[in-house]
């Protein structure tokens, strides 16, 4: 074999090796994805920021009242009544709040009782009011503001004296710390009626008040105290602000993202684990992580970073590594939260951080692990369908040298039905959503790849010696026989490629039985790829271009005929397979 002769044949070589139209579908597969690349190996996700877990801005979470626990409810009209009593929970409208005595002086208080410290979340407050009933403007004109008791940091609530123009009766209306508030208070309103905060009753509040604020809620507390009718010229603190009456009080907290509670649960189902490696407060991560579903209230163990710091790296991963547990870290540093995630990826884990400046949040992590499986998996068709054709190529590469034959493939027929059929073919691959089956790759290449070249190579070779060719003879390249021949070869490997599509859509199931309305990309792609076909071998100037012979009907006939080979091959092969996993399985 001389020089001259491999110099020829290497652009052909070359070309019958390289999966052009993979190549090119797996660049703009990576360059145009509009979701998270690089995290279908994900085993643990890691917040490092409470903010990608919720959204912009604080809300009301819940409002305790007398024996009453009030939620909002999805339709912002409504809210959800539950008696703490008997913890029946019913939906009202909350306009009907204003029919409790408690919660109308509770909106008085938010309007008239203002602290300029806290005053972004006094305004979440009272635009829950205001949702409820009377806006700001109609309470200030009810009351008239007598006196403004002075307040502090250190005092941590404020309060004001007020009159009821209609009434003329005066009250002290305030509101500030949860904790701080009550013991001003000696009584509350309960069930309709003033009653004595006794031990029992002020040792049971604490407790709540301590329920609510490991839930992660910001507490703020309202009272009132009713005043003598007579005018003052001053009100003192200590006239002002003692013995009060605890009206209620109301939880603020992050909004969450409640979204995320089924991208959380689909997570936990691929067996990816989540990580809150907070900077926040215990109470406010711990609660976050509870309500996403993140960790389960009855199995998890809360680290601080002083617990952390005394811990080795060892004893950290025995921890992590028992993944039926759940784990939250609160008031980490930077580097806390680093060797947390290092102990992690040192012991084999594969670590995706979810934080709101990295663009990874939950939702886009989750989709993009679940695209880039699923291309996976269409990666595979992809690629046994490319790698079929290789084969097929270069088997015709082999024979016409065997043969001394003239090469059936040129570059420009390989780079055509690699740009056009293939590339169409494999790119609706890519976009079918199928289920991921078991399959016997090896058995499917042996079957489309060799049988599939042994069988293009010698319609090759016995289209040549039809044509009056005899191993050995030189053919020009303008010669009616070799131009006739690599048509019908080139056209016989586009037929067998759009089959071995089809193909590979299923596993185990016949071609016959597959659904293409199931696979619409595919059939769309198979209508376009046979079009294309035509279009190749029809028109005298496309032949031309492309170096092959007109193909009369005849010979369409027994190409298409030959074609079908594979399809039966492919079936049998899928039969003896199916039979050989049920003997295995019995």
């Amino acid at each position: 074999m001389s020089i001259d002769y491999l110099l020829h044949i290497a652009p052909v070589l070359a070309l019958s090796c390289i999966p052009v139209s993979l190549i090119i579908i797996r660049f703009f597969s990576d360059l145009l994805a509009g979701y998270t690349t690089g995290v279908s190996e994900t085993t643990v996700i890691c917040t490092t920021e409470l903010e990608a877990l919720t959204k912009d801005t604080l809300g009301v979470q819940s409002l305790s009242f007398g024996k009453y626990r009030l939620t909002p409810h999805e339709n912002k009209k409504f809210v959800l009544l539950e008696d703490i009593e008997t913890d029946e929970e019913t939906k009202i409208k909350k306009a009907d709040l204003l029919k409790n005595e408690e919660f109308k002086y509770m909106g008085a208080t938010a309007s008239l009782c203002r602290f300029q410290k806290i005053q972004n979340l006094e305004q979440i407050i009272l635009d829950f009011f205001t949702s409820c009933g009377p806006d700001e403007g109609k309470i200030k004109n009810q009351y008239e503001i007598l006196a403004k008791v002075p307040s502090s940091e250190e005092k941590r609530f404020s309060s004001v004296v007020a009159m009821d123009n209609s009434s003329k009766e005066i009250f002290s209306f305030a509101k500030g710390q949860a904790g701080i508030l009550l013991k001003q208070c000696t009584r509350m309103i309960y069930d309709g009626k003033k009653i004595e905060i006794d031990a029992k009753l002020r040792k049971k509040l604490k407790n709540r008040i301590s329920k609510l604020h490991k839930s992660g809620q910001k507490l703020v507390a309202f009272a009132y105290k009713p005043l003598p009718f007579k005018r003052l010229d001053h009100y003192s603190e200590s006239f002002a602000e003692s013995d009060m009456v605890l009206l209620g009080i109301v939880g603020l907290g992050d909004v969450l993202d409640t979204d995320l509670i089924s991208v959380v649960s689909d997570l936990r189902s691929m067996g990816i684990k989540n990580y809150i490696l907070s900077s926040g407060k215990e109470q406010k991560t711990i609660a976050i992580g509870h309500q996403l579903g993140i960790t389960s209230p009855q199995y998890f163990e809360g680290i601080g970073n002083e617990y952390l710091a005394v811990l080795s790296d060892e004893q950290v991963w025995k921890m992590l590594s028992n993944k039926e547990k759940d784990y939250t870290f609160f008031r980490l540093t930077e580097a806390d939260k680093q060797r947390v995630m290092d102990i992690l990826q040192k012991n084999g884990e594969v670590v995706t951080v979810n934080q709101i400046k990295s663009g990874k949040n939950l939702k886009k992590i989750l989709e993009g692990i679940k695209k880039e499986k699923r291309k996976k998996d269409n990666y595979r068709k992809l690629l046994f369908h490319s790698l079929s054709c290789k084969i097929m190529e270069l088997i015709l590469l082999v024979a016409a040298i065997l043969f001394q034959a003239p090469l059936a493939l040129t570059v420009t027929l390989i780079l055509i039905l690699d740009l056009t059929i293939n590339l169409i073919l494999e790119s609706a691959l890519s976009l079918e959503n199928g289920p991921t089956e078991t399959s016997n790759e090896l058995g499917h290449l042996f079957v489309t790849g060799v049988f599939g070249g042994v069988l293009v190579s010698g319609v090759y070779i016995w289209s040549l010696i039809s044509f009056g060719w005899t191993p050995g003879e030189i053919l020009s390249p303008t010669d009616a026989a070799f131009l006739k021949s690599s048509g019908i070869a080139f056209v016989l490997l586009c037929l067998i490629q759009i089959w071995n599509a089809h193909n590979l859509k299923s596993a185990k199931k016949s071609i016959l039985l597959l659904n293409p309305l199931k696979t619409p990309y595919l059939t769309l792609a198979t209508l376009a790829s046979i079009l294309l076909v035509y279009i190749f071998t029809r028109y005298e100037a496309i032949r031309d271009f492309f170096d092959i012979g007109e193909i009369t009907a005849m010979e369409w006939k027994i190409v298409i005929f030959i074609s079908f080979f594979i399809i039966i091959m492919e079936e049998i092969r899928k039969q003896l397979y199916k039979w050989n996993l049920q003997a295995t399985e019995t």
